[in-house]
């Protein structure tokens, strides 16, 4: 069984206030948004078929909000004044756990409310600004894709439908520096670490596709290999449209009833377990940040880095244009404010653009992820996650140009190093 290969992970004595840490943290709830967003499968598997049929304009999906948000106030003055007591290194944690579950609080009480305009307010906050520049580097993919398909027949519909309806200007210069970051290569030394890292040798089955109950197979040998903590199951979920990594109960969830490629297992692999479980489990090991298990460390940087493995793996760019090309073109920063019908239209052109095979699957969910915690009706309102798997994965990059030395330290433990405040407080542990 292989052991981490970047030496031994210091386990800390427990912290001496870890009962100021129950203070503060005292009657806290269990705030997801996913859980909160997560529509039943029978629900969205009706409204899917109104939706195709016509029936209706949108799915009438709503969220799973059992609890009443309206006063629940985490950064009371008792919980802070508390907080403040401790020992600053640990203090900044410490808000920073409370300020990341008050902007979960408030991100759940604006989809219950439906206050649109503080819902993106909120997404802005909890997941960061919406890269411009990136969006630029979008439209830039969307224009190549367009032109190689150019002058094919079976494509002329659908490349007159797009141009009609994304109004595609961009600032070339602002699209090739982000493509000139993409395509600047990490030293070999960088890519020998990420590798060492993430990778393992797993034993894939003969098969050109594995469905849900393989895959959970397929994920549980995994977990093996990558010597993690038996605790941790791989289980199968009947709502969650993609993979989804628990961390509060040590779950792998797979999505029910969907197939992978033998090429997709191979990425995802690294993805799940490399980078999500594996800087999870490490928190773990360690005694203070095991007692901050509330706390959102990785926020979406840590898709980013996702993301940034499976490019050194695989050896090919990120392919996660269109889905952070999604959130722009539904705030609208081409002109046009859009609901989930106006994405979905664009959608099913672009994926068949891009694979004449593909399936409206891919459209519906990547719709789906796009307006999770929305009315899924409302133009121009959108949730913000998904940009992390492409703005994050630059900014990871840029990081790693910038400071070679640091791969040990972003896999060694699940916290945002792309916060300066996280990143400073995290410095003792590294």
């Amino acid at each position: 069984m292989l052991k981490p290969p970047y030496g031994t992970i210091h386990i800390m004595i427990e912290y001496p206030d870890s009962e100021i840490y129950k203070k503060v943290f005292h009657g806290f709830p269990a705030l997801s948004t996913l859980n909160a967003y997560t529509t039943d499968s029978a629900i969205k598997k009706e409204q899917r078929v109104k939706f195709e049929s016509n029936e209706v304009r949108n799915p009438g999906l709503t969220t799973n909000i059992t609890m009443d948000f309206k006063e629940l106030n985490l950064l009371n003055k008792e919980r802070v004044s508390i907080a403040n007591k401790i020992q600053k290194d640990y203090k900044d944690l410490y808000i920073y756990a409370l300020e990341k579950q008050q902007l979960t609080a408030d991100m759940i009480l604006a989809s219950s409310t439906r206050n649109w305009e503080q819902f993106i307010n909120v997404n802005r906050t909890f997941y960061g600004d919406y890269d411009t520049d990136i969006w630029n580097y979008s439209l830039y993919r969307l224009e190549k894709l367009l032109k190689e398909r150019k002058g094919i027949s079976k494509y002329e519909k659908s490349i007159k439908y797009l141009g009609e309806n994304i109004n595609i200007k961009y600032d070339k210069k602002k699209a090739l520096d982000i493509e000139s970051i993409i395509n600047k290569p990490l030293s070999i030394e960088t890519i020998t670490e990420i590798k060492s890292i993430t990778k393992r040798e797993i034993n894939i089955p003969a098969g050109e596709k594995f469905n849900s109950e393989e895959m959970r197979k397929i994920f549980s040998n995994a977990l093996i290999e990558y010597n993690i903590d038996e605790k941790w199951q791989v289980e199968i979920h009947p709502d969650y449209e993609g993979f989804t990594i628990d961390p509060s109960t040590k779950r792998v969830y797979i999505p029910n009833n969907k197939e992978y490629s033998s090429a997709r297992v191979q990425r995802l692999i690294p993805h799940e377990i490399g980078v999500h479980v594996q800087r999870k489990q490490n928190n773990d090991r360690n005694a203070t940040l095991r007692i901050l298990k509330r706390n959102c460390f990785s926020n979406t940087s840590e898709e980013g880095l996702a993301t940034l493995v499976e490019t050194v793996l695989n050896l090919n760019k990120p392919d996660q244009y269109i889905s952070f090309m999604s959130i722009g073109l539904v705030l609208g920063l081409d002109g046009t404010k859009r609901d989930f019908r106006d994405l979905y239209e664009l959608l099913i052109n672009i994926y068949y653009l891009k694979d004449d095979d593909y399936k409206t699957d891919d459209a519906w969910t990547s719709c789906i992820k796009t307006f999770l915690g929305t009315d899924y009706n409302t133009k121009g309102v959108c949730y913000f996650r998904r940009k992390g798997y492409l703005q994050d994965y630059i900014y990871t990059k840029k990081y790693l140009l910038q400071n070679p030395d640091s791969v040990k330290d972003i896999f060694k433990f699940k916290y945002d190093y792309l916060n300066k405040t996280v990143s400073k407080a995290f410095q003792r542990y590294l």
